[in-house]
């Protein structure tokens, strides 16, 4: 081989290699602004979908909450319950309960129990005296128990009820004394 033909093939061989070396950056470059792209599209995707979600089972819970709500009103609207709350201090203090008052708790207790196997995944439904004596519930054998006989607990409750005025006294998950 000549001189000049290691020269023009020395020459092309480094041509070639500034072209693939061109080529090789063009397409790392290419690539992570793909992968950053795609990256921030996929984020951006997740998260409205995520608030999307999360709006929805807000929606959910309100909607939860405020038919619960409807449904304690419409029970608390009956003349029975009206009934027994004339007579609560006397059926709590329990030593002598009038024939009214046992009839009005009676009344009050079937209406307690008929009314709670209408709502699904109940609990349990009670009407209490203020100073926390059960007068009703949809499980009869917790009638007459006081779920708060500690009076600075009594006080506590009383507070809060009288503090949230006409909205939902809301104690956060606890564990009934009923149960």
């Amino acid at each position: 081989m000549s001189t000049k033909n290691k020269k023009t093939g020395k020459m092309g061989f480094t041509a070639l290699n500034r072209i693939l070396i061109i080529q090789l950056v063009v397409m790392l470059g290419l690539s992570i602004f793909i992968t950053i792209a795609v990256s921030n599209k996929t984020r951006d995707n997740a998260i409205e979908h995520m608030g999307a979600i999360a709006d929805e089972r807000a929606h959910i819970i309100e909607n939860y909450v405020e038919n619960s709500e409807k449904t304690l009103k419409n029970f608390c609207k009956a003349q029975q319950v009206k009934d027994i709350f004339k007579y609560s201090r006397e059926l709590a203090a329990g030593d002598y309960v009038s024939a009214d008052a046992k009839a009005a708790k009676e009344a009050a207790q079937k209406y307690t129990e008929e009314f709670g196997k209408d709502i699904d995944n109940l609990e349990g439904l009670w009407i209490g005296s203020w100073d926390t004596h059960v007068l009703t519930h949809t499980n009869a054998a917790v009638v007459g128990m006081q779920t708060r006989p500690d009076q600075a607990k009594q006080d506590e409750l009383h507070n809060g009820m009288e503090k949230s005025k006409d909205k939902l006294y809301d104690l956060g998950i606890m564990i009934s004394p009923a149960s």
